[in-house]
């Protein structure tokens, strides 16, 4: 089932030129569109604008079922929507915090602040909170800042003194690096990374 009066519209030909018009004609149980060609290249106000909308040879046309043409516009409109969206935010960085300067006691705050807050997740979800959420451990789920960046020898030499003449150990749930051991229901070595799920050391 088509729109007779939408593509007569559209076209300035006999609309039984327009491709799939068969089909479309002959589905009682279906709603096709009739939608431009060039659509998937211009935006609708793209088209309008260079007088491709209205009117046009049936050569340019095609009959597309509902789902088709959503599948087509819905991916088009998700681009636009988030190119949009990173347009608003560079504005907003440039023009709102241009020139802000906050007091020493606010950037205290806000440091402590970033400081409390710690990521979490339970494989699904992730959250920022400064308590652990029942069923969730430390880290952000898909999430690794330090995937694929190699580490600089700097880097390396600074993790090893520090860990130097340390001793690996765990409790059940946590990992921890110490030289004498933390309490009595420590034992010596590190927990799986799957098993450990509260320790800022894994």
């Amino acid at each position: 089932m088509i729109n007779i009066e939408a593509a007569y519209a559209y076209c300035c030909e006999d609309i039984s030129l327009i491709e799939n018009y068969e089909n479309a004609i002959a589905d009682n149980t279906t709603r096709w569109i009739c939608h431009h060609k060039k659509g998937l290249s211009m935006s609708r106000s793209e088209l309008k604008k260079n007088n491709l909308y209205y009117h046009q040879p049936a050569s340019d046309l095609i009959f597309l079922t509902a789902a088709e043409h959503w599948r087509i516009h819905g991916k088009n409109r998700d681009e636009h929507l988030r190119e949009i969206s990173r347009q608003n935010i560079t504005k907003v960085n440039k023009t709102y915090w241009k020139g802000k300067k906050f007091s020493k006691e606010r950037r205290e705050h806000m440091s402590q602040l970033q400081h409390k807050l710690r990521w979490w997740t339970n494989g699904s979800v992730t959250v920022r909170t400064e308590e652990c959420p029942d069923g969730f451990w430390p880290g952000r789920n898909g999430y690794s800042p330090t995937k694929g960046v190699p580490c600089p020898e700097s880097s390396k030499k600074k993790i090893s003194q520090k860990i130097q003449g340390k001793k690996k150990w765990n409790n059940g749930v946590k990992n921890m690096y110490a030289v004498e051991c933390p309490g009595p229901e420590w034992v010596r070595g590190f927990l799986p990374r799957a098993k450990c799920r509260s320790s800022e050391q894994c």
